[in-house]
């Protein structure tokens, strides 16, 4: 009872130095966050006493020695928020592969399981961090000839989320007050869901506007041949438009067309830069400012696609971002993407806004 007391003056006292106010209301209706993963990492293990065979600590497992086989994680979880701020939890970790003890190499098993009425607090909930305590926590670890079972005190559930969402989740497991696990783990996907809010929706569309920049990315390119030059580049139009459903979290999609030539040793071609966005909800996506007259949105997911159209289409790249902004204030939009921060695959500024609707 006194460490779960010092956890929570510990917890209010890191909730109040980080949560991020600009963004605390969106994420407050949150209502799930389920995950699924099929990797994950050992950090850390302790043996400490349970029961099992031969031993009753299992001092015969060592992270460096188990091998797990590729794909052959089965993680998945949830964690729940209630309009009444309560939570609840549900969390399975398996990995499965090859224990080598003296030299004998072997199948083996490990499982991290939580129990789904045990106590839960989430002292921070944000958009940035999701941390959360979790009383108990059953391990157990199977091998030929070896089997052991042991009662975690309790363990912590991290989430650290950076502008271009969460990616893993670290638990770390106590016994005796002692850190005895710590395992990262590899998410294969977030999805979010969400509490009922009132409903906010806004139609656009925009033309025109200045490329700052187009960018080759690092990832998704294809072998076309062409060396893409933004130099060599002339846009020629533009328009973005898009609908946008915000009750708690954000549904609807955003479209924007780029049309140029490019430049190619003196040949030039048509090029068109096709950019689909979807919030999604295994990405937490957002709009932080959402007002009749300004509109400031992130949507973590989504693609562009640059081609030279012909009877059969020459694909530059098709690459799948992270981040995508949104700005519209003042007459004008401004829209942005990036693999690694907000822009750097495009950008365009000074958009012309056409059809606005606000409801």
């Amino acid at each position: 009872m006194k460490l779960k007391f010092l956890f929570i003056v510990f917890s209010l006292v890191t909730l109040l130095t980080t949560i991020s106010p600009a963004f605390a209301f969106d994420f407050s209706y949150i209502k799930s966050i389920k995950y699924s993963a099929s990797n994950l990492q050992f950090i850390n293990f302790v043996p400490f006493d349970g029961n099992g065979r031969p031993t009753s600590s299992p001092i015969w497992f060592v992270p460096s020695s188990f091998a797990i086989k590729p794909k052959a994680t089965n993680s998945n979880g949830m964690i729940i928020h209630s309009q009444d701020d309560d939570f609840s939890q549900k969390i399975s970790v398996t990995a499965i592969g090859t224990l080598d003890i003296n030299g004998i190499v072997r199948n083996g098993v490990f499982n991290l399981q939580s129990n789904s009425k045990a106590d839960i607090i989430c002292s921070i909930f944000t958009d940035q961090r999701v941390y959360c305590q979790i009383d108990g926590g059953s391990i157990r670890i199977t091998r030929s000839g070896y089997n052991w079972n042991g009662q975690l005190d309790y363990f912590t559930y991290d989430m650290i989320g950076t502008d271009l969402g969460f990616k893993n989740i670290v638990l770390i497991g106590y016994k005796n007050s002692q850190e005895v696990l710590k395992i990262n783990i590899v998410t294969d996907y977030f999805k979010f869901g969400y509490l009922n809010a009132p409903l906010q929706v806004i139609n656009f569309d925009a033309t025109s506007g200045n490329v700052n920049w187009i960018n080759t990315p690092t990832i998704g390119v294809k072998n076309s041949g062409i060396t893409f030059n933004f130099n060599n580049y002339t846009q020629q139009k533009s328009l973005v438009k898009g609908q946008i459903f915000k009750r708690g979290g954000i549904e609807g999609r955003v479209e924007l067309f780029m049309g140029g030539t490019l430049d190619i040793g003196g040949n030039i071609e048509t090029i068109r830069n096709e950019v689909y966005t979807y919030p999604i909800e295994t990405s937490f996506s957002e709009c932080p400012i959402f007002t009749s007259d300004h509109i400031h949105c992130i949507i973590r997911f989504g693609y562009i696609h640059t081609y030279i159209p012909s009877h059969e289409d020459v694909t530059l790249w098709k690459t799948f971002f992270n981040k995508f902004v949104l700005d519209i204030q003042n007459g004008k939009a401004t829209v942005s993407a990036g693999v690694y921060s907000d822009d750097d695959l495009f950008k365009i500024s000074n958009m012309v806004i056409g059809n606005y609707k606000f409801r």
